[in-house]
Parts: C-alpha cells; sequence; structure tokens
C-alpha cells in the first residue's frame, strides 16, 4: 500500500513496482549527516541556513529544484538576492541543456542513487523469495494429489510412511548399530582392565614382582620401596575409603613419586635454612 496524500490510497500487486512506486518509497526520508551538515553551514546566517534547508528537502522530494530565483524564492519562502547568491554557490545544474535541467546538490544526489539501488535488492529479494515459496507450494500440491488420487481399484492411495531406523535396545542386549552394523558398543562389552599387583585388608600387597622393584629402584632411586610400602599399607588400613582402588601399580606410583619430589627439594630448603 502506497499512500501519496492525505487521505488517498494505492493498492499495489504484490511484487509490482514502477519507478513513481520506487520513487515515492525513497523520497518518503532523507538521510542527514548531521556533523558534515553543521559543519559545512557554519558561515550561513540563519535566514540563509532556513532556506537552504527548505530548498534541499524540496530538491529530495521532488528530484531536484528548478534553475530559476524566482522559484526558488517561492519554494522557500522569500530569499534576498544575496542570500540566493551565496546559496547557490552550493548547488549544482543537472542535465544541463535538456527540458529536465535542475539544481541539486551533488552529494545529495550520490545518495538519491544509493539508497535507489538499496530499494531495488529489497524488492527483488521479496519477489525471489515469493517465486522461491510458489513453487515449492506448487511441489506440495502436486505430490498431494499424487498421494491422494486413487489407485485402478478405486481406493485411495496412502502416503507412505518414512521408514524408521531401528535403535538399540541395551536391556535386550541389542548392541547392533542403526545401520545394520554387528559391532557392539565398547562400553558394555569391554572386560575391565587386570592388575597383577593387588592389595587386600588381611595380606596387604601381593604380586609384586622383582622386576617391579628393579624398575621402581631405577625410577626412584632417593626412595626406598620396600620400607615404604608396609606404612602404604597402615596408610590404607587407616582410611578405608582409599581402600576401593583397583589400579594399584598406579597408586604405588604416585606414593613413590611423591617421595622422590620431596626428596629432591628438601636438600635444597636445608641450603636456604643454612644461609
Amino acid at each position: 500500500m502506497i499512500v501519496d496524500a492525505p487521505g488517498e490510497e494505492r493498492i499495489l500487486s504484490p511484487g509490482v513496482f514502477t519507478e513513481d512506486d520506487m520513487a515515492s518509497q525513497v523520497q518518503a526520508y532523507m538521510p542527514l549527516y548531521v556533523s558534515d551538515f553543521v559543519v559545512s553551514t557554519q558561515s550561513l546566517t540563519q535566514s540563509q541556513l532556513g532556506a537552504y534547508i527548505r530548498l534541499l528537502c524540496f530538491a529530495w522530494s521532488e528530484g531536484g529544484l528548478p534553475n530559476d530565483y524566482e522559484a526558488c524564492s517561492r519554494i522557500a519562502g522569500g530569499i534576498p538576492k544575496e542570500d540566493w547568491a551565496v546559496i547557490r554557490k552550493r548547488l549544482q545544474v543537472f542535465d544541463a541543456g535538456t527540458s529536465e535541467e535542475r539544481l541539486s546538490h551533488p552529494r545529495m544526489e550520490k545518495v538519491r542513487v544509493r539508497a535507489c539501488k538499496a530499494y531495488e535488492a529489497r524488492v527483488a529479494g521479496a519477489a525471489k523469495a515469493r517465486t522461491r515459496k510458489s513453487v515449492d507450494d506448487q511441489v506440495d500440491d502436486q505430490v498431494d494429489h499424487q498421494a491422494d488420487a486413487p489407485q485402478l481399484d478405486g481406493t485411495p492411495q496412502l502416503k507412505p510412511k518414512p521408514k524408521l531406523k531401528p535403535k538399540p535396545n541395551p536391556l535386550k542386549g541389542d548392541n547392533e548399530s542403526p545401520t545394520g552394523d554387528s559391532r557392539r558398543s565398547s562400553s558394555s562389552t569391554r572386560p575391565p582392565p587386570v592388575y597383577h599387583i593387588t592389595w587386600n585388608l588381611e595380606t596387604g600387597f601381593s604380586g609384586i614382582t622383582a622386576e617391579d622393584r628393579e624398575r621402581w629402584r631405577r625410577a626412584f632411586p632417593a626412595v626406598d620401596a620396600d620400607g615404604l610400602i608396609p606404612r602404604i599399607h597402615e596408610y590404607l588400613v587407616a582410611h578405608p575409603s582409599k581402600q576401593k582402588k583397583r589400579n594399584w601399580p598406579k597408586f604405588l606410583y604416585d606414593w613413590f613419586s611423591r617421595r622422590q619430589e620431596g626428596a629432591q627439594y628438601r636438600p635444597a630448603q636445608a641450603r636456604r635454612n643454612c644461609l
């Protein structure tokens, strides 16, 4: 819907815009670069500034000003010739030598061209969207018509339901993937790791081999593993919450590693204390 004047409305068909329609949409508002306008009009008097603004608004709305002092004076509500001489220097003649000769501001015309191109792009995008939606609706209607068409025996043809991929049921042991693959999930079938070193409350640590002791001796030269293992056993007896472990080799490694780091730290600390 385009409103040309108060009380007058014009209905446009969707996607149909004429040049006059585009001009009316673009001319509905005029951009104002406030900082540039204030700086460039500092030398104007109040009367010159008021007339200049009215002339710019008329040029934006009507596409230009008549190249005539009397006509521009009437548009601005009266301009003395000396004020018109100052304002005229800011305007430029467009379409010179033709019947459409007009006055306007150079930057205003550049902004008008950009606004028209942006409006044309928006209209073209809306038209493409409507065309795409219309094509999709036609395809959907055709599919529905074919699905609802009766068969040779007169019974209506039902739409085929989409096939759903079967989901594995962990309660029934069905671990096949939706693609029919017979691979089973690793989390449900992977056996728990078995460690050769174990611990219990009665016998303490068991399964420690000579190879383990040699490996600890090379990795932790400052730690007496054989003397520390009984202390670790007593620690576990005193802390029941620590007894629910399975990876006892890692548990022993952590103890030996902390003791090795402490042994390396203590000599340096002792030297600092002696200074």
